[in-house]
């Protein structure tokens, strides 16, 4: 009925205004999200840990949706040459501990390359990805495996897998800056020989 009414009224001769009950809100709204997409992509500011090196950015809201893209990109480089110096098997697979941030791994990372990742962990930890994994053949026994281990969630490689495989060797790391600022890193990891107690 209000929409009737308003569609009257501006159709019709009368000066047409939009009333500030209607307005305010909206103009709030859009203020927030300009402010949103600034902080997010533009913003120096690092609103989470900066100390430990290990948990760079931990606790910042905006790393969440800020640098996949570029990890996506740089791990791509690293992988390639890994793989061209036979240091780490051909289209090796990646795997990650938890849902988040490994659903954010599959779709930036895994998926640039065609690869599979597989989540590692219990179904509280692990969500869909419990049957993601099933339908994608499981881990292999033998085989070699990336990790990322991004600061701003990080667990420390050799405590999840340790147990799995028979090394854990660091590769590289990824730095992430916005506006110059580091605001967090990934590390890259090879699990080497998967021994299946995963």
């Amino acid at each position: 009925i209000a929409a009737i009414y308003w569609s009257t009224r501006l159709h019709s001769n009368e000066t047409f205004s939009i009333p500030k009950l209607i307005l305010l809100p909206s103009c709030f709204l859009a203020t927030l999200l300009c402010a949103a997409v600034y902080v997010i992509n533009y913003s120096p500011l690092q609103l989470g840990k900066t100390k430990d090196a290990k948990n760079l950015g931990s606790g910042d809201f905006t790393q969440d949706m800020y640098g996949w893209q570029h990890i996506g990109e740089e791990f791509q480089k690293i992988a390639l040459r890994e793989e061209d110096r036979g240091t780490m098997q051909k289209n090796a697979d990646l795997i990650s501990y938890r849902w988040f941030p490994g659903a954010h791994e599959d779709f930036y990372v895994a998926s640039l390359m065609h690869r599979n990742l597989y989540l590692i962990g219990e179904l509280n930890d692990t969500h869909k990805y419990y049957w993601i994994n099933q339908q994608r053949g499981g881990l292999t026994r033998g085989k070699d495996y990336y990790h990322i281990a991004v600061t701003n969630y990080y667990r420390d490689p050799n405590i999840i897998f340790g147990s799995a495989f028979e090394k854990i060797i660091p590769l590289d790391t990824i730095n992430v800056y916005r506006m110059n600022t580091l605001m967090r890193q990934a590390y890259v990891y090879k699990l080497e020989n998967y021994k299946g107690a995963l």
